[in-house]
């Protein structure tokens, strides 16, 4: 990068007025902060909800009233720690695949638009940048 260059982006940046300087510093920070936020977030999400079903249905939960003796506890306890693991296994387990493979697609999607943007900024200011060295004389 030579020095115009670097002049030319910092212009970039104060345009429409000086004063937006800083936000649009915090702008360009904020897309890929904002991104891994967005991922973390729904990945912990998932792994969350599946941690409280699991502890739900451990020994101190739903099996474990089952195994504490007595015709009650075992029909409501084991028949709730069976529907428990059907809905785990049949429901959360695809849906937290949904999940995954939509923000997964989303995160590329927001990642290409990003850059798609950058490059495009990039072009027009270079080619700005260009024409005026050219009808200044210099080559």
């Amino acid at each position: 990068m030579h020095a115009d260059d670097i002049t030319q982006a910092f212009i970039d940046y104060a345009k429409p007025l000086v004063g937006l300087l800083p936000l649009n510093v915090v702008e360009e920070l904020v897309k890929p902060v904002s991104l891994s936020l967005r991922l973390f977030g729904n990945m912990v999400g998932g792994h969350i909800l599946l941690a409280v079903i699991f502890f739900l249905m451990g020994l101190n939960g739903l099996i474990g009233w089952a195994l504490h003796g007595g015709l009650a506890g075992a029909l409501v306890g084991g028949l709730s720690g069976v529907i428990a693991i059907v809905f785990t296994v049949g429901f959360l387990y695809p849906l937290k695949m949904l999940v995954s493979f939509l923000q997964a697609f989303i995160f590329v999607m927001l990642t290409m638009l990003y850059i798609a943007g950058a490059i495009e900024h990039a072009e027009e200011s270079h080619d700005g940048h260009a024409a005026a060295h050219h009808d200044s004389g210099h080559h």
